[in-house]
């Protein structure tokens, strides 16, 4: 079977989904000596019209995406309207029945963020006429291009697991993967500890980091929004 794993982050190569998305590869094709996969990054928008083209060779697909603040990257929408609107103007593009999996993953460590998705991922398959197998979510996810593999070794694992499974022409064994999700809401020790690491400033280090790299750091407080439209 011929794999395509659609790539939406926008880091591309550098991203965390593409770390994630090369633990399915490689259990996939562990698992079967027929199986192929390539993974196609939408952060090239000007190809999405060509990564359009390319389902008509796909035996099965993974869409994978970051969740920024609760919301899709807008090359995943871009990329999902493309294929919509080429769908209304060649009926042939579409593949009925075709398998269809998901990986999403967000920076917040609660599940919550991510627990409405397989909803949105089910409606997606009907829409385009696709076989839903499954959403595999991964909450607390932006260390992961960054942690060695020695840390990642059960998130590693259960990725190349459902890598095997896709291989063998299964759906995603929903309890398994659920497993990633470590809590849907911190309790209140975490919480605890949350405050207390912005009280001394480790929790957001990483963030901080980011802000002054990219010198947004004096603007961390703007609310561009917060005024009704047409008004200064």
């Amino acid at each position: 079977m011929r794999w395509l794993a659609f790539n939406a982050s926008p880091r591309g190569k550098k991203s965390n989904t593409h770390v994630m998305l090369e633990q399915m590869r490689a259990g996939m094709l562990e698992a079967s000596l027929e199986a192929s996969w390539e993974e196609l990054f939408l952060n090239r928008v000007q190809e999405h019209e060509a990564a359009v083209d390319r389902l008509s060779e796909a035996d099965g697909i993974v869409f994978a995406y970051p969740l920024y603040t609760d919301s899709m990257p807008g090359i995943a929408v871009r990329f999902l309207e493309t294929l919509y609107h080429r769908l209304q103007l060649n009926k042939r593009l579409a593949r009925p029945d075709l398998p269809a999996a998901f990986l999403v993953h967000s920076g917040f460590p609660e599940g919550v963020h991510t627990a409405h998705l397989p909803d949105l991922h089910r409606r997606i398959c009907r829409r385009f006429g696709f076989r839903y197998l499954g959403t595999i979510r991964k909450p607390g996810s932006e260390g992961v291009r960054l942690m060695p593999p020695t840390m990642q070794r059960s998130l590693f694992a259960r990725l190349r697991e459902s890598g095997s499974m896709l291989a063998c022409g299964e759906s995603l064994d929903q309890g398994q993967i659920d497993n990633l999700v470590r809590y849907e809401r911190l309790g209140p020790p975490r919480q605890l500890l949350l405050r207390a690491g912005e009280k001394i400033g480790i929790a957001n280090m990483y963030w901080n980091r980011m802000l002054k790299q990219h010198h947004a750091w004096d603007a961390r407080f703007d609310a561009p929004y917060s005024q009704p439209w047409g008004r200064s």
